[in-house]
């Protein structure tokens, strides 16, 4: 049996505990305007010096051989039953051979193409046909229909005196992302590379630049920007 003076004191608590909780809310609710207005203030971009020789490097040389890297779409004719067929693509890279408008690329890239198209720089796709192939070699040489005023062939070094350790650099367009720069090194020479019809590839440069899938065909530099 409750006591009729309790009900007042536990009236008086309850309200001086809505109070403090009511203050508390009160102070956090402040606090959370604080941070969100230091939040919304913008901040300055820290300062930074000339951008390193070694990197500079790098840019100068994606900027000198990127143009003469080329983009190649192939359509291929796909049995799809005993009496239906349709036209797919796929997709790859290659690399400006000379200024007659000679592409080099993989000889997989396009193998059983029926139309080819080929994409420089920032360029509209260029038509080209196959003019020579090496499967054993899985090397192609495409020619451009319509030769740009403006092409760029790229510099050619020599493999004969790479050393492992060297730094490697790819262009080409994985995943059908086009100029994209990757770096690496020489991590083997001299390696042997199986293909498709059991045949294998001597002399191959081992590297550990990331190489993916629409890579194919695209050049490896030396450090000079030269094909290797």
């Amino acid at each position: 049996m409750q006591r009729r003076g309790s009900f007042p004191r536990v009236g008086l608590a309850r309200t001086r505990s809505a109070a403090w909780i009511a203050g508390v809310a009160l102070l956090l609710g402040h606090a959370g305007c604080l941070e969100a207005r230091d939040a919304a203030a913008p901040r300055a971009v820290a300062a930074r010096g000339a951008v390193p020789a070694a990197e500079q490097q790098v840019i100068n040389l994606f900027a000198a051989a990127a143009p003469s890297v080329a983009y190649i779409t192939s359509e291929v004719l796909q049995q799809t039953s005993l009496f239906g067929a349709e036209v797919s693509q796929s997709a790859g890279s290659g690399f400006v051979w000379d200024s007659s408008g000679h592409i080099v690329t993989n000889n997989h890239v396009v193998e059983g193409a029926r139309r080819l198209f080929v994409q420089l720089d920032a360029g509209q796709p260029i038509e080209a046909r196959l003019v020579g192939r090496s499967p054993e070699y899985d090397l192609a040489v495409v020619q451009l229909a319509r030769v740009p005023r403006d092409l760029k062939p790229i510099p050619l070094g020599s493999s004969k005196d790479l050393r492992i350790g060297q730094t490697t650099y790819a262009i080409g367009n994985p995943f059908g992302l086009s100029r994209t720069l990757t770096q690496g090194l020489i991590s083997a020479l001299d390696r042997e590379l199986p293909t498709t019809d059991f045949r294998e590839v001597p002399g191959v440069i081992q590297t550990d630049a990331a190489i993916n899938p629409g890579n194919s065909g695209g050049p490896l530099l030396d450090s000079a920007g030269r094909l290797i």
